[in-house]
């Protein structure tokens, strides 16, 4: 996934290799300088506790705002208003074939929804990520199977969801 994120009146470039794996530590880009991240250790909220950059460990607290992205970090006790102005998939998406394509987009694993992309009402493009769903400790990006109007939106940030529930629908 790529980010823009703005602190203060610097924006930076992120980008997070879409296989991030938990067990250890993986190349995060930011303004093209790589770093060897690993989050050590989560909460319940999914805030971060303790995360470890080129093999210095830092304590990281986080706070969410209404949507589920995050409005402060806290590194080192020093406190950062942050805004994601935008993120980019980096994920392939092949062609789909031209047959009609259901608008209902049920959870295919349990998990728990991390952030809405796309608020009811609004056009979304086929394969544009709608919401971002964490699911055995890795967030997976949720799509829209086809182009038209996020007509309605099931959940929100913070809740879990089963296998097989309704996410959202698209007409």
């Amino acid at each position: 996934m790529k980010y823009q994120v703005k602190q203060g009146d610097h924006r930076y470039s992120i980008d997070i290799d879409g296989k991030y794996d938990y067990s250890h530590a993986s190349p995060v880009l930011v303004d093209k300088k790589a770093y060897e991240v690993l989050i050590d250790e989560t909460d319940a909220n999914g805030d971060m506790r303790t995360v470890m950059i080129n093999r210095k460990v830092y304590r990281v607290s986080i706070t969410r705002g209404v949507e589920g992205f995050p409005e402060e970090v806290v590194l080192k006790g020093v406190p950062y208003r942050v805004e994601i102005d935008k993120i980019e998939s980096t994920r392939y998406r092949p062609d789909a074939s031209k047959k009609e394509i259901p608008g209902k987009v049920e959870a295919a694993m349990p998990g728990q929804i991390v952030h809405l992309l796309i608020q009811e009402g609004q056009a979304v493009e086929k394969g544009q990520v709608v919401l971002i769903q964490e699911a055995m400790k890795m967030e997976n990006e949720i799509l829209a199977p086809k182009s038209g109007k996020l007509r309605t939106i099931h959940v929100k940030p913070k809740d879990l969801v089963m296998k097989g529930d309704l996410l959202f629908e698209v007409e």
